[in-house]
């Protein structure tokens, strides 16, 4: 299960795995970040690779913020 170790899930479009990782990391409070069409209410909804990307760093700094307090 990816989205039990990942501290940020980026949903590409899939099937059945795909959405159960989705899932999961729901689940687990992960930022998961939809780059496949998902519609998936929770999910961070991007349009494009570099939109994704700069979520993804705007997260990172999220998290080292987080874990340095």
């Amino acid at each position: 299960m990816v989205a039990c170790c990942a501290d940020i899930i980026v949903a590409l479009p899939g099937s059945y795995g795909t959405s159960c990782e989705i899932s999961y990391g729901m689940v687990y409070g992960r930022p998961v970040i939809d780059l496949g069409r998902w519609k998936v209410k929770g999910m961070i909804q991007v349009k494009s690779y570099k939109a994704a990307c700069g979520k993804i760093k705007e997260l990172i700094r999220q998290l080292k913020l987080t874990r340095e307090s």
